[in-house]
Formats: structure tokens, sequence, C-alpha cells
């Protein structure tokens, strides 16, 4: 952060990316909701696990062509913004390749699947997503600070694919339509994104800087790879050792985790420019992180605590009567979901402070039991079980950011959680008994509003919220105006 940038203006610039980015993010997952209760309902449990599965499995591959390159390359743009078209389409070129030797490893994958054939086709069209994510450009907007531009491509690649979903998915029959249209969309926002971000220059596929970002996110890709076995063994292992019908339920309660999950990673994503410009200023970077664990409680604790109270009925509205046995599963993803938002900063401390190698270490031994633990615990108690093994791990993850923020001087004070804990436990107590029999939507309307009366009777008014984080940030700017460190 250089002298010349005003403590206002750069606190402004943060809340706003958080704003911007968490809107967009709400936006995206709302039309992605909408095309996933379609979904839901036209294709039934079983079909709707077969599309949980297939998307698991390329989900593994998908980490050859994101390598953790959009935060390495968030992290590069954010240093060295007048380049950033030249390293987009350095980067964007190394990814095509992987793309490619990706996709010819999933068939491969497909073709071998002890799996009906119509599991084995959206299993192998599910790849397609590899070559979307390739030239997605999303990490260039964020690294350049232009959150509205990120958000509006989430927003853009979801309302397609939900439109596609309406149109395109009549029932079960059409199973395999489903990862097609999902490329469609991401791949046509993508490229009105490319032509946003990078029109100024012409492409040059240079490998250049595209290899030297994939050499720096070697532990930090390694870390990504832990990251989506953890998350995502409990699916592959579900289609291996249960049926059809206990992924859809499994994968419907995913859903609707994801969107929880996705607000989680705006907030960590929002402060990661942030905390590449504080590197090596510890009491900055300490106060960073109060800022961001002050942030994700305002916004987490009444998302999770929300959920946790409405999971039945939340399940039931959003995909139907035979999809409330997914309530207890929800119950357990949306707590684990929790416990993301309290580490949330942790992982940006660890990109920024070159730590890269323990964040995947810790990733890594989360996987490691979580894989250990869904094979026993799934074939005894099915997905449920599956649930709390994610939450376990998550928890395990918790514990050993918080030992390693320690480790470096830089565990920030919990201060900032009790008041937005205490009004989300308060709006979950008058939820869970005066409003039980209300319609799902009165119900979550009404959660709205007790949480923000209850801020306000703890002294948390609305404005003073507002102004807390203001404060806060303005703090961060001023003790950050000494310089480039």
């Amino acid at each position: 952060m250089t002298s010349g940038t005003p403590p206002h203006d750069e606190s402004g610039r943060q809340l706003g990316a958080v704003a911007a980015l968490a809107g967009g993010e709400i936006v995206a997952r709302v039309a992605a909701f909408a095309a996933t209760s379609v979904l839901a309902h036209r294709l039934g449990p079983e079909g709707f696990g077969i599309v949980g599965f297939a998307a698991a499995v390329a989900g593994y591959l998908a980490l050859a062509v994101n390598s953790s390159l959009h935060e390495v390359g968030a992290r590069e743009i954010a240093r060295a913004g007048d380049r950033a078209a030249e390293i987009y389409w350095s980067v964007a070129a190394v990814r095509l390749l992987l793309a490619v030797a990706a996709f010819a490893l999933l068939s491969a994958v497909a073709w071998s699947l002890p799996k009906p054939p119509v599991t084995r086709l959206v299993v192998l069209l599910c790849g397609l997503s590899f070559f979307s994510l390739a030239v997605d450009p999303t990490w260039v907007l964020k690294g350049l600070e232009r959150p509205v531009m990120a958000g509006v491509g989430l927003v853009l690649g979801q309302c397609l694919y939900a439109a596609g979903v309406l149109v395109v998915v009549r029932g079960p029959a059409d199973v395999t339509w489903v990862p097609v249209v999902q490329f469609v969309g991401e791949i046509l926002a993508a490229l009105i994104l490319c032509l946003l971000v990078v029109r100024p220059a012409r492409p040059r596929f240079a490998l250049a800087d595209g290899l030297q970002v994939v050499r720096s996110s070697g532990y930090l890709g390694l870390a990504r790879v832990f990251r989506v076995v953890a998350i995502t063994s409990d699916v592959v292992l579900l289609g291996v050792l249960a049926t059809d019908r206990q992924v859809g339920l499994y994968s419907a309660a995913y859903r609707l985790t994801f969107l929880l999950l996705s607000i989680a990673a705006s907030v960590t994503a929002a402060y990661l420019p942030a905390y590449a410009r504080a590197i090596g200023e510890r009491e900055v970077t300490r106060r960073l992180l109060e800022t961001s664990l002050g942030t994700s409680a305002l916004v987490g604790a009444p998302l999770v605590a929300g959920t946790v109270i409405l999971a039945s009925p939340l399940m039931t509205f959003l995909f139907g009567a035979e999809y409330a046995e997914g309530a207890v599963a929800l119950q357990l993803l949306a707590l684990s979901v929790g416990v993301v938002f309290l580490y949330s900063g942790v992982s940006n401390v660890l990109i920024t402070w070159h730590r890269s190698r323990l964040l995947a270490g810790i990733r890594g031994i989360a996987a490691v039991g979580t894989v250990a633990l869904n094979v026993v615990v799934i074939p005894r108690w099915g997905f449920v079980g599956a649930a709390a093994v994610t939450l376990a791990g998550e928890m395990l993850v918790a514990v050993a950011g918080v030992l390693s923020l320690r480790q470096m001087h830089l565990l920030p004070s919990p201060r900032t959680l009790g008041v937005p804990v205490v009004a989300a436990l308060c709006m979950s107590a008058v939820l869970g008994f005066a409003t039980r029999d209300w319609p799902v939507v009165a119900q979550v309307a009404a959660g709205a509003v007790l949480y923000v009366s209850a801020l306000t009777a703890l002294g948390y008014a609305p404005r003073f919220v507002l102004r807390d984080v203001l404060t806060r940030l303005r703090s961060d700017g001023a003790a950050g105006t000494t310089g480039e460190p």
C-alpha cells in the first residue's frame, strides 16, 4: 500500500470488494439454486446422484487445470497490475494445455468406471468444463481489485446455465445434457469477460509467465488437491459404497452448502490483495485478520445458524419432499461451513507469507483423515456419516490454522465474534420455537429481521456495523501507508 493512498479510500475499496464479490456470489448462487431445484425435481434423487457423482470425479482432474492458479495468479496481478493482460495470456495458454491432458485422462477414467454407460458419459462430458476453467479471467479481476466485474462474470455464467437447464432438461432421460449446458454457460461468460479484460492487448501465448505461476503454486496447488480430496471424497465414496439415491440426497444438501462456502470464499478473496500488500507487516496483518474475522462473523453467523434451524423446510422447499431425508446431513454440513468462516483468513496469511508448504501439510493431514474415516463410516451410516466426517475434517483444519497463526505471532483477538454469534443464536432460538409452522420464505425473512434486531439490541445497530468495519479498515490502511513491503 503506497503512501499516496488515503486510508478512507483503501477502506471503502476493501469493503466494496467484499460486498461486490459476496453480492455476485449470492446472485450467482441464487441462479444456480434455481437450476439445481429444477434438476432435483426433474431428474429425481437417482438422476441427481449421477450428476453429483460425475462432478466429483471430474473435479479431481479439474485440479490439474486450476492448480491454485487463481490464488497465485491474483497475488501476482496485485503486485504487477500493469502486466495483467500479458500474464493472463501466458497463464491461459498453460491451462489450456493442462485441460487437454486432463480431458484425455478423464476419458480413460470414464471408460473404466464400473458404472452404467449413461453415468460414464456424464462423467466424460463434465470434463468440458476444464476448457472454460482454463480461459476464465476472474482471477485477473480479483488481482486488479475489480470485484464488480468479477461478480458480473459469476452471475452471467450461472444465469446462462440456469436458463439452459430450464429449456433443455425435461426429465431423467436428459441427464447427459446437464454438463453440456453448464459448459456452454461457463465458456460464454468467460469469453465475454476476456473481451472486457484483455481487449487492449493482442493475445500472446508465451508460456514463461504461466509456467512461473505454475511453479510458484507448487505447494499451494498440492494444498488445493488435498482440499478437494477432503470435500469430495465423500461423494465419490458414496457413489462406490452406497446407492445413487444416497448420492442424490447428499448432493442436494451439498448444493445448499456450496452457497455458504462461496460466500466465505468471497470474503477470503476480497481480502487477498490487502494481505499481499501487508506481507512482512506483522501488526498490520494481525489487525487485518481481526477485520476479516469480524466480517466473516457478521456474514456467516446468521447464514449458518439459520440453515441449521431451517434445514428440513429448506430441503423440501428447494428440492422436493423426497429430499427432506437429507436435512440432518445439511445441518452437519452447515456447521462445517461455520468453521470455514472462522478460519477463512488463515489461508490468505499462509499464501501471502509464503507458508504454502505448511498449508499443504495441514490440508494433507485433513484429506488423509477424511478419506480414511469415510471408508469406515459410509458403509454403516451412509450420507449422514459422510457429513459428520466433513465437519470433523474442517475442525481439524481450523485447530491447525490457529496453532499456525500462534506460532507466527499473528493470532487475532476473537472479540469481533461475540456480538454476531450471540445475535445469530438469539435469531435461531426464536425461529426454532415461534415460527416453526410458517412457510419457509416467511421464516427466512423473519430470520433476517430477527438478526438485525438482535444486533441492534446488543448495541451493534446496522449503521454501527458499517462504521465499525470502516473504522477497523481505516486503522489497517493508516498503519500500512508507510510504503510497499
